[in-house]
């Protein structure tokens, strides 16, 4: 090769190798994010469960608080014993919604041990999601495409029947959260809404054979509670935001 274009080129092979290191250590770095998406969206979520129910438990302090003061301003003739149930109704709730609070703590953080423990498994955790989505998918198209059990079960297609419309309206909010094959970045967050759309498709799936009488096995009575928990102590997220946007728009 001519000496001056050996100098002219001189830093061609430096750049080119640094752009493969570049690439390569990217690609490493975006395969450890997708390993470690169910263990940081756990721990997301473990954290919101958390701050909730300190609020939660600081809400339960101020309605103790009000109850004892309307029991008080009652005695003085100041208050109506309306205002003293009305209290003791708010009592009874933010003492529910703590309750479920820490109830979602708990089941928060079982599951950052889940996620943890699965860091070890095979795959990535969003691959193996795909596969759970396109399984309870499959599942429910038998009754589109196998004629005998779309004779014995027609409500399983039934847009009217209200477990099947619960059904579709799972399945729209599953695929609407599931992220691309090619997306260049999944968040922890985009993790968690597409785990819980596709856990929320498959209870509706059960539902709705259940309602069809085309039920394949009992649900566990734990996976009822617990779905309840997480339920609750969404509503005490929900709540405890309310309240406290309520107080910051009190002047």
């Amino acid at each position: 090769m001519d000496p001056l274009t050996i100098v002219e080129l001189w830093w061609v092979v430096p750049a080119a190798a640094g752009a493969t290191v570049v690439t390569v250590t990217g690609v490493r770095s975006g395969k450890r994010r997708r390993k470690r998406l169910a263990f940081d969206a756990a721990r997301e979520q473990l954290a919101e469960a958390r701050t909730a129910a300190v609020a939660s438990t600081a809400a339960l302090k101020a309605t103790r608080a009000e109850l004892a003061h309307a029991t008080a301003e009652r005695g003085a003739g100041r208050a109506s014993a309306a205002d003293v149930t009305r209290a003791r109704q708010a009592l009874r709730e933010a003492e529910q919604h703590a309750k479920a609070a820490s109830a979602l703590v708990r089941a928060r953080r079982a599951r950052v041990a889940a996620s943890r423990a699965e860091l070890a498994a095979p795959g990535d955790p969003l691959e193996r999601l795909y596969v759970a989505h396109d399984a309870v998918n499959n599942r429910w198209m038998e009754y589109e495409t196998d004629p005998a059990r779309a004779i014995a079960f027609p409500q399983m297609s039934d847009v009217k029947a209200p477990a099947t419309a619960a059904f579709f309206a799972a399945q729209r909010r599953a695929r609407d959260a599931r992220p691309a094959a090619d997306a260049k970045r999944v968040t922890p967050a985009d993790f968690a809404a597409y785990r819980d759309a596709v856990a929320d498709l498959e209870r509706a799936l059960v539902d709705a054979e259940r309602a069809a009488g085309a039920v394949r096995e009992p649900r566990p009575a734990w996976q009822d509670t617990a779905h309840q928990v997480i339920e609750l102590g969404a509503e005490a997220i929900r709540s405890v935001t309310d309240r406290s946007s309520r107080r910051r728009d009190t002047p």
